[in-house]
């Protein structure tokens, strides 16, 4: 068994590194980076993640390769090819995506995940693999324009589809998805309202995560392990997450998500504690896989002190 692990950055941060033992990374770009300024001395790209978003008539649109608009689509087909082709000629193996979204009241899920393979297998014959990200539903993300790939069930299909398509298990991601299905359940929310930013849910979803804080923890780490046991991805990024502090402030990332592992202090003038159990999921895997560590490069903390700590803490060799 061997598991790399991988660090998560810009090129635009990588000088960072240069002077550390870390050389291994998946690169984050985004649709105005020059991608050969990726390619670094002692800079070994495993993983290139696609961007968020496109640029189309000089706005920002997100990057959706099921989207009923055509212009973003096809936007974000041709960046996807373009990262194919960079990928092959670079020697990079595998590229992450979030692949879309879907408005449950007038799409078909199956019949997207169909639209959605169909494209992807068009590049089955490059050496170059396709890792889907699972993508959390939240309140700006739910319903009318819903992640086609969020839980479980989302990532056993993509594992089912085979040749060089992958699911990559983001742990935090699925933290946040837990969280708000267990608000959602209990709130019974109007699929109608969504996506809608309404700042008294969020307040009530705080109230709602602190009393039944015990409660949503072990259910997170109940479907962490349940991935790993029944879909055995070969691809994941490992990152910290407080559901008590998914707070808006003021924008993304949400504090209390993207924490280092194990992390617990302030993020801004919260205090937060990573409820994710990772020594347990990351024993479970007995079989050829590649970790991304994805923290959020913040102010609250040195990046590579914490590095350091996740490294000896979970005793991993970066």
């Amino acid at each position: 068994m061997n598991i790399k692990y991988l660090l998560k950055a810009d090129y635009k941060k990588f000088s960072q590194f240069t002077k550390t033992k870390y050389k291994n990374f998946e690169a984050y770009v985004s649709w105005n980076h020059n991608l050969t300024k990726i390619i670094q001395n002692k800079i070994n790209i495993i993983n290139i993640h696609a961007p968020g978003s496109v640029r189309i008539d000089k706005k920002n649109y997100t990057l959706d390769l099921i989207s009923t608009n055509k212009k973003i689509k096809y936007a974000s087909r041709k960046y996807f090819i373009k990262l194919i082709k960079f990928s092959q000629k670079n020697n990079i193996p595998n590229i992450v995506v979030h692949v879309g979204f879907y408005n449950r009241k007038t799409h078909s899920k199956n019949n997207k995940l169909l639209e959605l393979r169909n494209f992807l297998e068009g590049f089955n014959k490059t050496n170059v693999n396709i890792c889907i990200e699972n993508v959390p539903r939240w309140f700006t993300l739910y319903g009318k324009k819903e992640p086609l790939i969020s839980n479980i069930d989302d990532l056993k299909k993509i594992n089912e589809w085979g040749g060089n398509i992958f699911p990559i298990l983001d742990v935090d991601h699925i933290a946040i998805d837990t969280a708000f299905k267990e608000f959602q359940n209990n709130f019974k929310i109007n699929l109608s309202n969504f996506p809608f930013k309404n700042i008294s849910y969020e307040k009530k979803y705080l109230d709602f995560a602190y009393k039944n804080k015990k409660n949503i923890a072990k259910k997170i780490n109940q479907n962490i392990r349940k991935i790993i046991k029944f879909v055995k991805p070969k691809y994941y990024h490992a990152v910290g997450s407080d559901f008590t502090k998914y707070i808006m402030d003021p924008s993304l990332p949400l504090v209390g998500e993207a924490l280092p592992l194990g992390y617990k202090g302030k993020i801004g003038s919260y205090h937060v504690n990573d409820i994710i159990n990772h020594k347990e999921w990351i024993k479970m895997i007995n079989w050829d896989s590649t970790i991304t560590l994805e923290q959020f490069f913040r102010t609250d903390y040195n990046y590579l002190d914490q590095i350091k700590k996740t490294s000896k803490k979970y005793n991993i060799n970066i």
